[in-house]
């Protein structure tokens, strides 16, 4: 069965351009109402931020933020799709794609002391990653910085490691967790 997801950028510069999508369910690309509720949420601070998109898939959510005015880093363990939409909606010039596992590149961010305004992370749901995600992202934001995990909306948070819950939007089985604000 064919994917037939039409991703666009929905807002700034690169509005309505087109997207890539998977040509089957191997990635499950952020729908729409959920990616412009986000982007509503959180445009007017994106502007010269700085925003990784974790699990990436198609990269349709850093691209959003490129298209206003965020530079992004785009992490997958497979980056064909992603290199491609950057490639092609032309942002390169403020996009970094890494190809690799989420922990060790996490861990080597922290390594290096790297930081960002906004981190979202939308993992495949059943696989448990949500507490190490959240427990290698806190050193990685910035004091101000945004922690947004996309999830299923039964899913409960079994530690926050020094962030708290500052937002939460719920859109059927799909909800927004926004953490932030360092207890």
């Amino acid at each position: 069965m064919k994917n037939k997801s039409l991703l666009k950028v929905i807002s700034g510069k690169f509005r309505g351009k087109s997207l890539a999508s998977p040509p089957d369910f191997t990635v499950r690309p952020t729908s729409a109402r959920v990616k412009d509720s986000l982007f509503n949420i959180i445009r007017m601070d994106l502007y010269g931020s700085s925003f990784l998109d974790l699990f990436c898939g198609t990269g349709q959510n850093g691209i959003e933020a490129v298209s206003n005015g965020a530079k992004a880093t785009f992490v997958d363990k497979n980056t064909t799709i992603v290199t491609k939409n950057v490639n092609n909606v032309g942002c390169n010039q403020d996009a970094k794609i890494i190809s690799g596992d989420f922990k060790n590149v996490l861990e080597f961010f922290a390594k290096n002391n790297e930081k960002f305004d906004f981190i979202f992370a939308d993992p495949p749901y059943n696989d448990g990653l949500y507490d190490e995600i959240i427990k290698l992202c806190v050193p990685l934001l910035n004091d101000s910085g945004k922690l947004i995990l996309e999830h299923a909306s039964d899913f409960t948070f079994e530690n926050l490691y020094d962030l708290q819950i500052v937002d939460k939007r719920v859109y059927s089985s799909r909800t927004l967790t926004f953490l932030g604000g360092k207890e």
